[in-house]
């Protein structure tokens, strides 16, 4: 079963990368789960030429990079001092370096911030978001500009009706078993989509046996663009979340395939809960 005691939270120290660190503090104290916080720089190039210098300015930067962390950090325990909480300062390429620090510190959830239009001129939080959800093999929460932390009462869960989407469907609910809340599963039916490996009686069937801590129901739409859809249903059931699943690619899959995931998350203006493939 898959739980989250483990939070890893990017930040660039702007205010969207802030509204994120503020969304998933709340989260880990509602989770009972610890926080870690990550900043990246990159190494000073200017004084390459003269290395002792390079590596003066660059242990600055180190230095100033975890100060503000823990300013941040301290910041934050006025939403909570029952969160316990670590600081990280890496130094390389935003995207990876956080997928391998997610990795490295066993987390089980990456929080990050996104503009739904992707038009953010972030060093982190621009296109960058796309990339770490491209990378990640741990679950990614993505948190839009504007979204305020709120109790999950509905997930609105995207499938595609694969043979997976029971796991998924019951692993969503165990990560968010402590809210316990609607899990409404919807599949968009396009005009050109091949024939699924399930039925929604099929899923019907099988989580009417079982019990769970969320309520689970299906539904079907009829629409030839899947991230709209996704989103106008979001809306129409005032979804606190929305979950889909990335399918597991190789890169030049990634590079050929158009991914309704990215699609979404980039427009996404509800919170985004992105489970990687087995």
């Amino acid at each position: 079963m898959r739980t989250i005691k483990k939070i890893l939270c990017p930040t660039d120290f702007s205010p969207l990368s802030e509204n994120a660190v503020r969304y998933a503090w709340q989260l880990a104290s509602v989770l009972g789960a610890k926080i870690d916080l990550l900043h990246i720089i990159f190494p000073d190039t200017e004084s390459i030429e003269i290395p002792a210098a390079a590596l003066s300015v660059t242990r600055r930067k180190l230095d100033d990079a975890e100060q503000l962390l823990l300013g941040l950090q301290e910041r934050m325990k006025e939403l909570g001092d029952d969160v316990a909480a670590g600081v990280w300062v890496e130094m390389g390429s935003a995207s990876p370096v956080i997928a391998q620090v997610a990795e490295r510190e066993n987390a089980d959830l990456i929080v990050i911030g996104a503009r739904g239009d992707g038009r953010s001129q972030h060093k982190l939080f621009g296109s960058n978001t796309q990339d770490v959800i491209s990378l990640s093999k741990k679950p990614v929460w993505v948190v839009p500009e504007y979204a305020a932390y709120q109790s999950i009462a509905v997930a609105l869960f995207g499938t595609d009706l694969s043979e997976a989407t029971p796991f998924h469907v019951w692993e969503a609910s165990q990560m968010l078993s402590s809210f316990a809340p609607t899990i409404k599963c919807v599949h968009v039916q396009t005009a050109n989509k091949a024939k699924t490996a399930i039925s929604m009686q099929d899923l019907e069937a099988f989580f009417a046996q079982r019990s769970s801590t969320a309520s689970v129901s299906f539904d079907e739409i009829q629409d030839d663009e899947v991230a709209g859809a996704l989103q106008e249903a979001a809306f129409s059931w005032e979804a606190d979340l929305v979950i889909m699943v990335r399918p597991r690619r190789s890169w030049l899959e990634r590079l050929l395939h158009h991914s309704e995931t990215l699609a979404f998350s980039k427009r996404a203006e509800v919170p985004l809960l992105i489970l990687p493939e087995e």
